[in-house]
């Protein structure tokens, strides 16, 4: 058996090392070529004014004001917005963003426009699956005074 030399223990650690650096500059490429890492356009500035979301939810609760969502005949979005005391809400502005779980190049900005009565209604056609459903409804001075997140299912 040959003695342990120098020469050979710093082959070894070069070697080991060298393996262990290219499989994570591997990984890291693979990692960061899949997705960028980023799901907010200003992270920074959206948690700096986090407490004005927080303000501007407990006023939504205290409105008590409802919102309504479903998907008919294949193409219509029909928004029921109602008050605190269950009457029709109206002269508003809501704006919905329907988003595709993991197709994002499915994603549909929806108008909504008052249909004479109390529904807001948006024509869109969506493909069958589970849509994320983000509304902000604003009053005629554009402050947004609803938001909500729902899940709409469209059935094939």
């Amino acid at each position: 058996m040959k003695p342990l030399t120098g020469r050979f223990v710093l082959i070894a650690l070069c070697g080991f090392f060298g393996t262990v650096f290219a499989i994570n500059a591997v990984f890291a490429t693979l990692a960061r070529s899949s997705w960028p890492g980023v799901s907010e356009d200003a992270p920074y500035a959206r948690g700096i004014g986090f407490n004005r979301v927080l303000e501007a939810q407990r006023d939504q609760q205290q409105r008590g004001w409802t919102a309504r969502l479903r998907y008919e005949a294949g193409r219509d979005v029909i928004l029921d917005l109602r008050d605190g005391a269950g009457a029709p809400l109206s002269g508003l502005v809501p704006e919905l963003e329907l988003r595709a779980f993991g197709r994002q190049a499915l994603d549909h900005r929806v108008t909504l426009t008052q249909d004479g009565g109390s529904a807001y209604r948006g024509v869109v056609v969506l493909v069958p699956q589970r849509w994320e459903a983000i509304l902000q409804v604003r009053d005629r001075s554009g402050a947004v005074v609803y938001r909500t997140i729902r899940d709409l299912q469209v059935a094939p």
